[in-house]
């Protein structure tokens, strides 16, 4: 069985979709919304593990709600997360970001202070 040690940050992706990007001051409705673990490492973890790999994130990840639902995550996707511990103890996990997506064609990324 191949193990992996994956080194690197995790985020918190907030993901909406809408079916056309707006124009300047327009609001539009999300056709679809949702809260998904993100960042490079944590992505390419999660893959390995579902494809039979033995898999382990080292990182710190905060002891905020983001965090936590890092580190709940990794645990349904069998990703080890003994090098993160229980949370950088007063840290902030790494800043959400929003992305907008038409259709399937095009993505725009916009990152929340």
């Amino acid at each position: 069985m191949k193990r992996i040690l994956g080194i690197g940050g995790v985020t918190t992706d907030q993901i909406g979709v809408v079916d056309h990007i707006p124009g300047s001051d327009e609001v539009i409705r999300l056709q679809e919304y949702r809260v998904e673990q993100g960042g490079m490492v944590a992505t390419a973890l999660v893959a390995a593990a579902r494809l039979g790999a033995e898999v382990e994130f080292l990182g710190a990840v905060g002891d905020d709600a983001n965090g936590r639902l890092a580190l709940d995550r990794f645990a349904v996707e069998r990703v080890a997360t003994t090098g993160a511990g229980d949370g950088f103890h007063g840290g902030q996990s790494g800043l959400p970001s929003f992305k907008q997506v038409q259709g399937f064609l095009s993505e725009r990324g916009i990152l929340l202070p």
